[in-house]
């Protein structure tokens, strides 16, 4: 293997200083549980950087344990028509000045739900984001009367999603954009 900067050796120690008698004598003094197999050492090289793709990550994975997860701002999937739907409301958002949130169901692009943060009013949860939940999930109660929607179980909520049936039978929320003039709370 050729030396590469984003390569650097996996051991804690300075492996050149270490002579080899003495590191297997310290093996032998371990308990060892497994007497089949004979220790040796090995110089291995890994990436000192996280993989940023799906290549980088399958031809390293065997040298040492990683996860891979795909950063989707490097290949977004989103259609120009989609881009220009974002843009709008995100400056509708922006132009109000203050901290909001907005729930749109993206197959139709309808607002379902838009709200303010009004923690001001004393109660610490009223943050944009939980008062647009909040409306939707009046809107659904106020949609299935007092008795609220009919308890499912998972696999039949993943089952009606399966068959194409619209979002609003899954979990409340589930299937929906929000968008945000600020960073959400940790909450």
């Amino acid at each position: 293997m050729k030396k590469d900067s984003n390569f650097v050796p996996a051991v804690e120690w300075p492996f050149e200083e270490v002579q080899s008698e003495e590191y297997d004598r310290e093996l032998q003094t371990e308990q060892v549980y497994v007497t089949d197999v004979e220790p040796r050492q090995t110089i291995v090289s890994v990436s000192k950087y996280a993989p940023v793709s799906r290549d980088q990550y399958e031809a390293w994975k065997h040298l040492w344990p990683m996860t891979y997860r795909e950063d989707t701002r490097q290949n977004p999937k989103f259609t120009t028509e989609e881009i220009s739907s974002i843009k709008e409301h995100m400056n509708e958002l922006l132009a109000s000045k203050q901290v909001r949130a907005r729930i749109v169901d993206p197959s139709s692009n309808t607002v379902l739900s838009e709200a303010p943060d009004t923690r001001t009013d004393g109660h610490p949860l009223h943050h944009a984001v939980m008062n647009c939940i909040d409306l939707i999930s009046q809107r659904e109660r106020e949609q299935h009367g007092d008795g609220g929607r009919p308890k499912r179980k998972a696999a039949a909520m993943m089952n009606e999603g399966e068959k194409g049936e619209n979002s609003a039978t899954g979990y409340l929320c589930t299937g929906y954009d929000i968008f945000i003039t600020h960073e959400p709370c940790a909450m």
